[in-house]
């Protein structure tokens, strides 16, 4: 069965930046959540996001005052989305080719959440281990035909 990568965001209550949003705060609150990525919305809108990387790049190595700048200067505008029908393995690779490590997920427009490349690879892990232990336990059963001349 595929698994699609709605399926791996339904009741996610995902943390949300507004554009004018202060840095320094909506990073406070990404660490309390432990969070590295954060959709940035405009009314129902997502419009950016605003993640671990655009901290360290675009505030502290540009040696901008996070306690003094919008999220809007310094989130990733428009960024790439999957649709929710998208198969996990599909999105895995296009977040592999497009070098992100969190992805939002729409479902018609609207935000379900945001994946992250971890959270595929800890479903792939689950997926291979609920394999080898279906596996393990099929060959528990099988009968065992003598070989020859036995």
């Amino acid at each position: 069965m595929r698994r699609t990568i709605g399926s791996l965001v339904v009741g996610q209550n995902c943390l949300l930046s507004s554009p004018q949003d202060i840095v320094f705060d909506v990073a406070r609150s990404m660490a309390g959540k432990n969070v590295g990525a954060v959709p940035v919305m405009d009314r129902d809108k997502l419009i950016g996001i605003f993640t671990e990387r655009d901290i360290l790049k675009r505030v502290v190595a540009a040696g901008l005052d996070p306690r003094a700048t919008r999220v809007e200067q310094v989130m990733t505008s428009a960024p790439e989305t999957s649709p929710a029908d998208e198969g996990v393995i599909e999105c895995m690779e296009r977040m592999k080719k497009l070098n992100c490590r969190h992805m939002p997920i729409l479902e018609g427009g609207r935000l379900l959440g945001v994946v992250s490349l971890r959270d595929l690879l800890m479903l792939l892990l689950k997926m291979k281990q609920d394999e080898i232990e279906y596996l393990s336990e099929l060959f528990e059963y099988l009968p065992v035909e003598p070989g020859p001349g036995g």
